[in-house]
């Protein structure tokens, strides 16, 4: 949508352009030819000219204040959902990563106490609560 404004705008610039050319050169006729153009055909010419100029600077600003919004509206989705991402990151790491660090936690213990030793709940709970501080089992 803002590139039809701005389209739009170009056009209306350059049909501007050509009433100021057209009217500078109707005018070097008119004088050539000795003649003096009425008030309303100066007005004519001059509220085509401006007015061309102003519709497509007005075109211009509508076009620009559209790409800024969708610019805007994208940036704002993409920036919730990397706050989001990063939040999940943050909150709680992967379960494959703590359930890893957990298992060298236990193969560390059955280094120390045999391999038919006996692992606690409170023992899990304490590894997962190491392991989420970013402890690691010594050896791992």
């Amino acid at each position: 949508m803002a590139e039809i404004f701005t389209g739009l705008s170009t056009i209306l610039t350059i049909v501007g352009w050509f009433f100021f050319g057209f009217g500078i050169a109707q005018r070097i006729r008119l004088r050539k030819k000795r003649i003096t153009p009425t008030k309303r055909q100066l007005w004519k010419w001059w509220f085509m000219m401006v007015g061309a100029w102003v519709l497509g600077g007005i075109c211009l600003l509508i076009g620009n204040h559209i790409a800024t919004s969708q610019t805007q509206t994208a940036d704002s989705a993409v920036a919730q959902q990397n706050m989001a991402d990063l939040k999940a990151l943050m909150s709680e790491p992967s379960g494959t990563d703590t359930d890893q660090c957990v298992d060298h936690w236990v193969d560390a213990y059955r280094k120390d106490a045999g391999e038919d030793a006996v692992v606690t709940q409170d023992q899990l709970d304490e590894w997962t609560g190491w392991c989420k501080e970013g402890k690691q089992a010594p050896g791992s």
